[in-house]
């Protein structure tokens, strides 16, 4: 018991002395940085939440942390240039391929059916700031939108003697744009972040929603074939020409606020 209570004892005067030592310390001087504006060599990921956008001359150049959305990434050249680089490549196609048999075993058709996707976008771009300061960033750029797509589906059907049907729609479009922005960056404290806001003029063309089609049938040894154009705004009307195109030229069609992150070799 006496033990015990010498340890108590022992343990309670170390706490004060300790509280009395924290009571008169005095706080060490220290001097936070401003602002950490990126050099030569440096690069950054870049994330975006468009405020306007999805009209005719919308180019979403930005990550917005959604399924789908292009990277972005920068490379300063020096503490005044940067490059930009946005990339998408994305490609979805299933398929099934089977022979199908009625209730009492015999044969009736085989069956291949098959959906794919795919898309390819580059938007290089350049970057020129204005301003050397640490906290507040101003610059002006440009971006070149380049987008490709195919989408592919197939259907054929091979009946019992020797009939069948085949079905196959493609569709190429292709999306070319070119934007210019100006925009400002705002350093957060000394960590490797800016926020900022970009807007601009883009213009937008695009021959999105035309699909050929090729159709085949044979029947009793007759085959007939026919190739024609379908549009996706009227799929119930054939053409056996057809051109479709759309043309779009915005102020402010893009405004968004962008986060970097920077990072160094």
């Amino acid at each position: 018991m006496r033990k015990l209570f010498s340890t108590f004892i022992i343990m309670a005067l170390s706490g004060v002395t300790a509280f009395s030592q924290l009571s008169t310390r005095e706080n060490d001087a220290s001097v936070v940085k401003l602002g950490s504006r990126p050099g030569a060599g440096d690069m950054s990921l870049t994330f975006g939440a468009a405020l306007t956008g999805g009209g005719v001359a919308d180019l979403p150049i930005v990550n917005q942390l959604a399924q789908g959305d292009i990277l972005t990434f920068k490379r300063y050249t020096d503490a005044n240039t940067a490059f930009r680089l946005g990339i998408k490549l994305y490609k979805d196609s299933d398929k099934l391929k089977g022979d199908e048999i009625d209730m009492f075993g015999d044969f009736v058709q085989s069956s291949f059916i098959k959906n794919s996707e795919s898309e390819f976008i580059i938007a290089p771009g350049i970057e020129k700031h204005f301003n050397s300061k640490n906290i507040f960033d101003v610059y002006a750029g440009s971006d070149l939108f380049l987008g490709f797509k195919r989408n592919l589906t197939i259907e054929e059907y091979n009946y019992d003697g020797g009939d069948y049907d085949k079905y196959r729609e493609t569709s190429s479009p292709i999306v070319l744009g070119l934007g210019g922005v100006v925009g400002f960056n705002v350093f957060i404290a000394h960590l490797p972040i800016s926020l900022g806001l970009e807007y601009g003029l883009n213009m937008k063309w695009t021959n999105e929603g035309k699909s050929k089609v090729k159709y085949e049938t044979s029947t009793a040894g007759t085959t007939e074939s026919q190739v024609y154009y379908v549009s996706a705004n009227d799929p119930l009307t054939t053409y056996s020409k057809l051109k479709v195109s759309e043309v779009g030229i915005n102020t402010n069609s893009n405004v968004r606020l962008v986060l970097n992150i920077y990072f160094g070799q």
